[in-house]
């Protein structure tokens, strides 16, 4: 039986088209050259606009990044919805220093998704950076399972003795705490 064209094209090693050695070069963490051979292709459809995303967002995250800010800026246009590349903005701009955009992405991530706990307690701890008095249950964002997280860090904040908790993160808080106060259990606490 003859195969059609594109049959033959398939079982050639290196063949598929600029989709597939796009996928291949993703696959194979080439995605400087995996975004080329995808920008190049017109007109661009839902799939190919997702794979640029993440072609783009994997840059921005790999070690080698040379503007991860500009990648996930990129992928952010081409996938708005994908909150994990709000998220991994917001965390490089909070790095960066450019603590009201950060806000921003964290707050959008929020806005999807009001119970995503990285995003909640990255804008809980910026909010704390920016004002260290600021009392984290009169923000109407903070739910109560958030403001339980960031407690021991408030009480830190606030001179206030951590809640009485005796789990390991607990006996951190604790031991910080003490730390602080220049008492001499501390060392004890935190062993």
């Amino acid at each position: 039986m003859a195969r059609s064209k594109r049959q033959q094209q398939r079982a050639r090693p290196g063949s598929g088209g600029p989709r597939a050695l796009g996928l291949r070069l993703l696959q194979a963490g080439r995605l400087d050259e995996a975004i080329a051979v995808w920008e190049s292709l017109q007109p661009r459809d839902a799939a190919l606009t997702k794979a640029l995303a993440e072609a783009d967002f994997r840059r921005a995250l790999s070690v080698s990044a040379e503007d991860p800010l500009g990648d996930l800026g990129r992928a952010l246009k081409l996938a708005p919805d994908d909150t994990r590349i709000q998220l991994q903005l917001g965390r490089l701009q909070h790095r960066a220093g450019q603590l009201a955009a950060a806000d921003s992405s964290y707050a959008a991530v929020l806005a999807r998704e009001p119970e995503h706990v990285s995003a909640g307690r990255l804008r809980a701890l910026l909010a704390l950076e920016r004002q260290p008095t600021l009392d984290l249950a009169a923000l109407p964002w903070v739910t109560p399972r958030l403001q339980a997280w960031a407690a021991p860090a408030q009480a830190l904040l606030d001179r206030a003795p951590p809640p009485d908790d005796d789990s390991a993160p607990g006996r951190l808080w604790r031991g910080l705490d003490e730390l602080i106060a220049e008492r001499p259990e501390a060392l004890a606490t935190l062993s």
